[in-house]
């Protein structure tokens, strides 16, 4: 099976060319707590991006209303008029692809009312093959959680992912040993699953809806009923590492507290929640000991995000394994088997994966992979757990997306047809993204800027926008080339080969004022108000943010990885590079004009003919640093604030305040390699 990115073609639903999905799909549990889970597809305004997965549930009890939701996916995935009206069900009609329970119950009903192929997928292997999809190819789908450390993100490496145990939580409990990507076995289950808990909770508090009950426990205490360690022994009863607050027996203090008294419903609620999951978490404890696997599972829709229940159950694996292991979660855990199911593709489908991501050659920058430091992470600042930095920047996202829309009502953004509706779309998108950060900052995974840049660019392909500064970088480009002459000149009247180099690298830093991106510098640049000659000026250069004495040598091969282009490559990079180049050093480049500039200067020209100046690109849309060619380089130069302060070091007012520094101080930082 290959998982890489959905293509429109293959990914309709009926496999027309615009259709929006080919598979929605039933999951996998029964009973009165089971739900309908639907994933589909919708592929992107943009020609040649994928698209994105939708996961929707339902209550069978409104099963109606799943049933409402898929027809009105299968009537905006077509044109009406493509359609005969006479055309028969099962003749090139949709194919609807379901598993677990409710593929069978609601079979009838989904072929009456909509008129589509039923293609029922095995249940197990549906669970399997979701999870496997899962934690290998959605980046940080897979955390711990803790009431002191909630929601630790884990990305594994592939070796790393067998043997494992899922514990699928429904009305019942299936518990299954997976050894490889197609063996696993069911190992074990239990009656006691999410139907006790509906079903008791509804008995004896007349509540009916599973989310209501949730959240009732939340503000319940289980002491008001349950027999605690400390109501027998008074104290700990340490000789047996048993606490004062631990449960001795459930709803035992009902009885000891007086079978008259009234009791809250929060506090039942609380108690039951309890006893269901620390009989689950010590059943799955048992079974993977038995089994000698140690890395736990926890699936199905009774765990839906509950942080109550997901806290009960690791602190029931961290009990009886003495601290050995550890309970893992997953970001889609209510839609394991339909995701099985989406990922089992037929022959129409040749490949399948989730947005921004897939499979590839490329390999990391060697000078991060052979460090001798702790693993390389691009994230200066972690957001999830400081909220002051998150707070700003979800803010200073909001408000550049505004301003973005600003430009194209003014027509400064010419992105072909339809500039004006695309606007609009993306910045509804993303600001919807945005707003849900800001209540449930992991609900994507790790938030940091360079996540959030990245979000940025998913909505702005998800529209059919490709690169909205395009013809402006394009007018850039020709007005830079044009003045590249006198910038190289001026240079080479240096004779001090120390202020030659302080001037080149002053050019990189004008250049990359130069950005389109920047809320401060955006309508400077609009307006025409920001030039080279100024840019030099508008910056400061500190002696805590400058140390390039320390490079003042030869070296035998540099990668740098830029950020924009216009200015910023014309006459702040490329000047670089022919400095580099004049000094013996070979480069390598990640853009794409140094063809043109070539023909403007014969040092550049040279290089570029002799393959001692090279591009290439990173294989990646966002500003982290990839490069297999840079294999033998002993400088790699990282430029702009995406790549080099966003994800690598500092930036913005607020960094800069805690730095000591001002907005536009320029930093130019030498770090020696390991």
């Amino acid at each position: 099976m290959m998982f890489g990115n959905i293509n429109s073609s293959g990914a309709t639903i009926d496999g027309r060319q615009h259709g929006e999905a080919n598979d929605i799909l039933l999951p996998n549990q029964t009973g009165r707590v089971q739900k309908v889970a639907v994933v589909y597809f919708t592929a992107s305004d943009s020609s040649d991006q994928g698209g994105r997965m939708h996961f929707q549930a339902f209550e069978t009890d409104n099963v109606e209303k799943c049933v409402a939701f898929i027809r009105n996916l299968l009537d905006s995935s077509q044109p009406p008029s493509s359609v005969p009206a006479t055309q028969e069900p099962g003749v090139d009609s949709p194919v609807i692809r379901a598993t677990g329970g409710g593929a069978h119950r609601f079979r009838d009903l989904l072929d009456r009312e909509l008129g589509v192929q039923i293609e029922v997928v095995e249940e197990m292997e549906s669970l399997i093959k979701g999870l496997n999809f899962l934690i290998r190819e959605v980046a940080d789908e897979v955390f711990t959680y803790s009431e002191d450390a909630p929601m630790q993100f884990e990305n594994l490496a592939s070796d790393d992912f067998f043997p494992y145990m899922l514990v699928n939580i429904g009305s019942g409990v299936s518990i299954l040993k997976v050894t490889s990507e197609n063996e696993y076995e069911r190992i074990s289950g239990t009656s006691l699953g999410g139907g006790t808990l509906w079903g008791l909770l509804n008995l004896l508090t007349g509540v009916r809806s599973f989310d209501e009950m949730l959240e009732m426990t939340k503000t319940g205490d289980n002491t008001k009923v349950d027999m605690m360690v400390g109501d027998i022994y008074g104290t700990n009863y340490d000789k047996i590492g048993l606490k004062a607050t631990n449960i001795a027996s459930t709803m035992a203090g009902v009885y000891r507290k007086s079978l008259d008294k009234q009791f809250d419903d929060a506090d039942i609620a609380r108690s039951l929640l309890y006893m269901v999951s620390n009989n689950i978490g010590q059943i799955a404890y048992l079974n993977a000991r038995l089994h000698n696997v140690k890395r736990i599972y926890f699936g199905g829709y009774f765990i839906r995000g509950h942080p109550l229940t997901m806290h009960t159950l690791s602190y029931a694996i961290n009990f009886w394994s003495k601290g050995e292991m550890r309970a893992l979660f997953l970001r889609h855990e209510g839609f394991l088997g339909a995701t099985g199911a989406f990922t089992i593709a037929d022959d129409a489908v040749s490949a399948l994966g989730v947005l921004d991501r897939q499979p590839s050659q490329l390999l990391p920058l060697p000078q991060l992979v052979n460090s001798t430091r702790t693993p390389y992470s691009p994230d200066t600042v972690d957001l999830s757990t400081d909220t002051k930095q998150r707070s700003y920047w979800i803010s200073a996202m909001e408000k550049n997306t505004n301003g973005l829309l600003e430009l194209a009502d003014n027509g400064a953004l010419e992105c072909g047809p339809d500039t004006q509706s695309k606007m609009t779309g993306f910045v509804a998108l993303y600001l919807k993204h945005l707003r849900r950060l800001r209540e449930q900052p992991q609900a994507y995974g790790l938030i940091s800027v360079r996540m959030l840049l990245g979000l940025r660019e998913q909505c702005l392909h998800e529209v059919g926008l490709e690169d909205i500064f395009a013809h402006v970088k394009e007018r850039e480009t020709d007005a830079a080339l044009l003045a590249l002459p006198e910038v190289i000149q001026e240079t080479d009247r240096i004779s001090d080969q120390s202020q030659r180099l302080t001037t080149v690298l002053q050019n990189v830093l004008a250049g990359n004022m130069f950005d389109w991106g920047s809320t401060s510098l955006r309508d400077k640049l609009a307006s025409g108000n920001l030039d080279f000659a100024h840019a030099r000026t508008t910056f400061a250069r500190r002696p805590q943010f400058d140390n390039t004495e320390a490079i003042r040598r030869a070296y035998r091969k540099a990668v740098i990885f830029v950020d924009n282009s216009g200015a910023d490559v014309c006459l702040g990079i490329l000047p670089l590079a022919r400095s580099l180049l004049a000094s013996g050093t070979d480069v390598v480049e990640l853009v794409d004009i140094v063809c043109r500039a070539a023909h403007i200067d014969s040092i550049l020209d040279m290089g570029w003919r002799e393959g001692r100046l090279q591009v290439c690109g990173t294989g990646s849309s966002g500003p982290s640093a990839w490069c297999a060619i840079a294999q033998a380089a002993d400088l790699v130069v990282i430029v702009g604030m995406g790549r080099a302060i966003h994800s690598n070091y500092r930036a913005n007012q607020m960094a800069a305040d805690a730095a000591g520094a001002q907005i536009y101080d320029g930093l130019c930082w030498y770090e020696p390699g390991q």
